[in-house]
């Protein structure tokens, strides 16, 4: 029969010490077989089981002294067997994450939803953004146009307003500062005839080369009965001699016979002399 005592030893000796508490050592795990491989890409997601772990009995000491505890079943084999083959441990991730049955499945859901929501949101955005940008665009250059248009406007105005007191000045007398032509009439009069500084004289010919039609058409906008009196007076002498050019043309000699003039007709040789002789009538009749 084992007696304990009720009390320490120190309560005993007066001059005890107790011993240094002992260090306590790490437990050694002993080598042992590998457990189940994970399942690989082939199989579903129910043939996955976790690898079996052997319970260890449970000691419970007799008295207050250390006790040395058994070894536990060491996992290195299964941990290194999951490092040496990542490839498989990624292919069970993937499709343990794509499961249906995945507690994540349905956060990535709402997640992508929410990524395609905020990318949505973004482009909409920015095509508002570039709308504004183009409608801003557009107002600057219209703005611009006008306000150049404007300016233009003005420049001529000026302009007008330039030439006009020339046109003043022709007939102003010249002690209050003109150039003392009794009119218009006479101011181009003089100014169209011939002779005087050689250098003047052809500067207008040239222009009148280059831009007479232009001024012509300019002067009939002004008052289109000028223009038809124009056209009647200058379109008849013209008519009229290309009437008798073609007369002429038409004419046989005295001594053609018919016979010699029907021979040698010719409609397309006809038509080419009429439109070289009289190109305003053919232009007319045609």
């Amino acid at each position: 029969m084992v007696f304990k005592r009720t009390r320490p030893d120190s309560d005993y000796d007066e001059d005890f010490v107790p011993p240094p508490p002992r260090k306590k050592r790490a437990l050694s795990l002993p080598p042992s077989s590998p457990p189940p491989m994970i399942s690989s890409d082939s199989e579903s997601d129910t043939d996955f089981e976790p690898p079996l772990v052997k319970k260890q009995p449970i000691f419970t000491p007799e008295d207050e002294r250390m006790v040395s505890y058994p070894s536990l079943t060491p996992l290195g084999a299964f941990v290194l067997d999951l490092l040496t083959h990542p490839r498989r441990l990624r292919a069970t991730v993937r499709k343990l994450s794509s499961s249906q049955r995945s507690p994540d499945k349905q956060k990535v859901t709402m997640a992508s939803k929410e990524l395609k929501r905020k990318e949505a949101n973004l482009a909409a955005a920015k095509q508002q953004m570039a709308d504004l940008a183009a409608e801003a665009a557009r107002k600057a250059a219209a703005e611009a146009a006008k306000a150049a248009a404007a300016e233009k406007s003005a420049a001529d105005a000026a302009d007008t307003r330039r030439a006009q007191d020339v046109v003043r000045r022709i007939i102003t007398p010249a002690a209050e500062g003109g150039f003392n032509f009794k009119n218009m009439d006479h101011f181009f009069d003089a100014m169209w005839r011939k002779g005087g500084d050689g250098e003047v004289s052809l500067l207008l010919t040239n222009h009148v080369k280059r831009h007479g039609v232009q001024h012509a058409r300019a002067m009939f906008e002004r008052s289109a009965q000028a223009k038809d009196k124009y056209i009647s007076s200058e379109m008849a002498e013209i008519y009229e001699r290309e009437g008798r050019a073609i007369q002429t043309l038409l004419t046989r000699q005295s001594t053609t016979t018919v016979t010699e003039l029907l021979e040698d007709f010719s409609m397309e040789e006809l038509a080419a002399e009429i439109q070289e002789k009289a190109p305003n009538l053919w232009a007319a009749l045609s």
